[in-house]
């Protein structure tokens, strides 16, 4: 009983790491004019497909529908710690993204409508500062931009008009503003 116990656990984890599951691997599919395709070229994919390292940890999973990018789309570090992490509609990107550094610390978020920017753009330093705030609208440069150094200090900030950088005001000007 443990001989076909143990012959069971080795074949599935075989058939999983050569994608035989029934989920096929990221690299058995096929882009073609912007459409997803695994093994049949006339049948657009639709479910997930993932990707894993050597080390047989998972390093990537995206979900299709009708050869496009639908739903979410995870990737991690190959220790297990999330990587990216968005949810994609229609094959463009739509609501929060998340990028994380291999410490796990947030690297990047951002907002899309319809696959475009739309909403504030953050990024960090690996320690956890904010590096800069970006808003967009419709995919165009919008308000204040803001952007800090890594102890956290205001190093510069940009407004813009109708999508056209208007002004910039540099560090210098920064520490005046704050010593009055």
């Amino acid at each position: 009983m443990r001989d076909t116990v143990a012959t069971a656990l080795v074949v599935g984890f075989v058939l999983a790491m050569c994608g035989c599951s029934g989920t096929p691997q990221l690299g058995d599919l096929k882009q073609k004019d912007g459409i997803w395709y695994v093994k049949s070229p006339d049948q657009p994919f639709t479910g997930e497909a993932k990707s894993f390292y050597a080390s047989g940890a998972p390093e990537a999973r995206k979900s299709f529908k009708a050869g496009k990018v639908d739903g979410q789309w995870i990737e991690w570090y190959e220790d297990g710690k999330k990587r990216y992490e968005a949810t994609w509609k229609d094959g463009a990107q739509e609501g929060k993204s998340t990028r994380w550094y291999p410490t796990g610390q947030a690297k990047q978020e951002e907002e899309h409508a319809g696959g475009t920017l739309n909403g504030v753009q953050r990024e960090y330093y690996e320690n956890g500062q904010k590096k800069s705030e970006r808003p967009f609208v419709a995919g165009q440069p919008y308000g204040t931009w803001t952007f800090w150094n890594e102890e956290g200090r205001k190093e510069k900030v940009e407004i813009y008009q109708d999508g056209v950088l208007a002004r910039t005001e540099a560090n210098e000007f920064l520490e005046e503003e704050a010593a009055k």
